[in-house]
């Protein structure tokens, strides 16, 4: 009998030897590979910065994220006389695309006086690094660029206000725990915590068994960002009364309205200098297709409705290089880029009183 507990109790701790083994392995796979650096996709209807470069005034600046330099760009009109007022809007930018991915945006307040400074994450783009590391790292790029700007003798003389979207929503939020002189907060599609997103996006592709998972990422976490691990947006902004517009999409299946999103977070927001904007309207109410207008959301669409049916064309060989080429070199980016002015106009409001 003391033989067969004795082979129980060793089979037990084996099998949880192998199930904590499996978990932590799939774990530290899914974050490389979700974190992996990051290049600029060449093929989108997006118009970057090349598009707008006689229109715009750029200075490249560098600054430290921990062991790395990251890329930052300060924006501003190309005209002397442009600059009409003392705003700087700080943008952080969502996962898997960099500030330029937002160029027709980030114009339409430059071309209203304001001035912009943007950086790409650690590992993304022309920024330093062999991986982004997880989800508290755009916190951690900002608080970075934030330093930056306020030892900058130039920068430092602006009234700094922080916008981003998605991944950069987290950011421009949940780094209001460091105290920085923040005038002005806009967040665009943010989730409030790494842990609960994570576990969402998890759920969705392995469902229940999901749940397994969870100390896993949790532990991983930990030993990659410390005690910085699960900072929640809503606890920084609650932590300070800096103003803070929250915008969401109705429609948003990434980060749900209604579950993971901050704005699904209102009664666990107590500073009373919050606000809040959703977009319900059809073909902009998700993600991020509200950056644009209907009009270059509609044409978006078509564009991906007719590649894909390029796709189908070529099968399994894949569409050729000279074949891709042509196809987004005939995309007309004056249409396909046109900026939100309700949005745009909601935002600067609220960042002008």
């Amino acid at each position: 009998m003391e033989k067969i507990l004795t082979i129980l109790i060793v089979s037990i701790i084996l099998i949880a030897l192998i199930a904590f083994t499996a978990g932590l392995t799939v774990v530290k796979v899914v974050f490389k590979k979700t974190f992996a650096s990051f290049k600029y996709d060449p093929y989108v209807a997006i118009a970057r910065y090349d598009f707008y470069e006689n229109e715009l005034h750029r200075e490249l600046v560098n600054f430290e994220s921990g062991k790395n330099i990251l890329q930052g760009y300060f924006y501003k009109g190309k005209n002397k006389d442009s600059v009409t007022n003392n705003k700087l809007i700080v943008f952080s930018h969502g996962i898997w695309s960099g500030h330029e991915d937002y160029m027709t945006l980030l114009k339409w307040f430059i071309d209203h006086g304001m001035s912009v400074f943007a950086y790409d994450y650690t590992a993304y783009n022309n920024s330093k690094g062999y991986s982004a590391k997880g989800l508290p790292q755009s916190m951690l790029d900002l608080n970075c660029a934030l330093d930056f700007i306020e030892k900058d003798k130039e920068l430092s003389k602006y009234e700094i206000c922080l916008l981003g979207h998605s991944w950069g929503a987290y950011a421009s939020t949940a780094v209001l725990k460091f105290k920085h002189n923040i005038s002005k907060v806009v967040a665009m599609s943010g989730f409030d915590s790494p842990l609960e997103i994570s576990m969402s996006t998890a759920s969705k592709l392995l469902g229940t068994q999901s749940a397994l998972l969870k100390p896993f990422v949790k532990a991983e976490n930990k030993r990659i960002f410390g005690k910085q691990a699960n900072v929640k947006a809503t606890d920084s902004i609650n932590s300070s009364e800096v103003p803070v517009l929250i915008i969401h999409g109705a429609g948003d299946k990434f980060i749900e309205y209604d579950k993971t999103a901050l704005i699904a977070k209102k009664d666990e927001i107590t500073n009373p200098n919050v606000s809040y904007y959703t977009i319900n309207k059809e073909k902009i109410d998700n993600h991020n297709s509200y950056i644009n207008n209907v009009e270059a959301a509609t044409y978006i669409e078509e564009i991906v409705a007719d590649f894909k049916e390029l796709e189908k064309q070529y099968g399994k060989e894949g569409v050729p290089k000279d074949v891709k080429d042509k196809f987004f070199e005939d995309i007309d980016r004056n249409k396909s880029n046109q900026a939100n002015v309700e949005l745009c106009q909601r935002i600067y409001d609220f960042i002008i009183v």
